[in-house]
């Protein structure tokens, strides 16, 4: 049978790590998900977390899910595990902590039906707390997706050179979410096996290696996923306790894991301008590690980020004003991303 002759189906891969709460609610959101006019589109649930309790394996049973167990910390194989389990060609991600819309399968299916040459897909979204209620912040990264897809669904083929600029893909978080993110496996061939080297970056990952395979890809306007804010994630360690000693703390093995990462995915990348960005970022990852370890940053990493920054920033000055500030009172710097990640995680209900 043709692909255009078989039905939809979709794989959903829930990925967790170190907590167990949020699971049975992004499960029923997927299930709410895949009822459409009365009819069930074909679904399949695979959950793979770092440990499997005995309580949540029952769980996962009475709702009749996949379940897999892959040990440590990083999220790659975790993500990877569920891609090789997948029994369906469209795979899409759903984070523990966050839920999805209850038009967001039916949605995937309309899209991916009439797009078969698309490989990647990223819709918007908006934000909840830790109890699910709809919170306020964040308007301007889906305000910028909006006018990037131009307030519809946005096919971007680098081949035809109607992309936007790779800062504004960057300004707007793309690759910055995994519970966005939806992909047909096949056109990945054997290369979706890098996602094994990855801590953290899963979704970073998928939008480059889209990008250096020059496959189609996708931005939706239309938020289909809620996403979480609340202190238990990598973005925002315990900035809620109050204690800049303890987020510092915390947040150096979260930037280590970040700044190994953008090492892995630089190895994909073959375009000057994609490299000479991700030089860019290293080298501030490079300079914010050894201030969280109390330690001067580098003056070689200053040079180069100072060099790089007239070329692909968008906000030259910005950027160099805030990179100075860093390399010459690093604490301060530190301190201010403290407060910021503070009203992160409070922002208003």
């Amino acid at each position: 049978m043709s692909d255009e002759k078989k039905p939809f189906g979709i794989t959903v891969v829930i990925t967790a790590f170190n907590r167990d709460r949020y699971i049975p609610e992004a499960i029923d959101s997927v299930k709410r998900s895949i009822e459409v006019n009365g009819s069930q589109i074909d679904c399949q649930i695979i959950v793979v977390k770092d440990v499997i309790s005995a309580d949540l394996e029952l769980i996962l049973k009475n709702k009749n899910v996949q379940y897999y167990s892959v040990p440590g910390e990083n999220n790659g194989p975790r993500v990877f595990k569920g891609i090789k389990e997948s029994s369906f060609d469209i795979i899409t991600f759903l984070e523990d902590d966050d839920l999805f819309y209850p038009d967001k399968i039916g949605y995937l299916r309309n899209f991916f039906t009439s797009n078969r040459e698309v490989a990647y897909f990223e819709n918007g979204m908006t934000l909840i707390d830790s109890d699910s209620n709809p919170i306020n912040g964040r308007e301007w990264i889906i305000e910028k997706r909006k006018v990037l897809s131009h307030g519809r669904d946005y096919i971007i083929k680098k081949d035809h050179g109607n992309g936007p600029l790779l800062q504004d893909l960057i300004d707007a978080w793309i690759g910055r979410n995994l519970s966005c993110i939806t992909i047909r496996k096949s056109l990945y061939g054997n290369n979706l096996d890098c996602l094994q080297n990855i801590a953290l970056s899963v979704d970073m990952m998928l939008f480059w290696l889209s990008q250096k395979l020059n496959l189609p890809v996708a931005l939706g306007a239309l938020p289909l996923t809620k996403y979480r804010l609340h202190s238990n994630q990598a973005s925002t360690v315990s900035a809620d306790k109050g204690s800049f000693k303890l987020f510092k703390k915390q947040l150096l093995p979260v930037q280590t894991k970040f700044l190994l990462d953008r090492y892995e995915i630089s190895k994909i990348l073959q375009e000057d301008l994609q490299k000479a960005k991700f030089i860019l970022l290293i080298a501030k990852l490079k300079n914010k590690n050894l201030a969280l370890q109390g330690r001067r940053p580098l003056f070689s990493n200053f040079v180069t980020v100072v060099g790089l920054l007239p070329k692909y920033d968008k906000h030259r000055l910005l950027s160099l004003l805030w990179q100075t500030l860093t390399f010459a009172v690093p604490q301060l710097s530190l301190f201010i991303e403290f407060l910021v990640t503070m009203r992160h995680i409070n922002l208003e209900v």
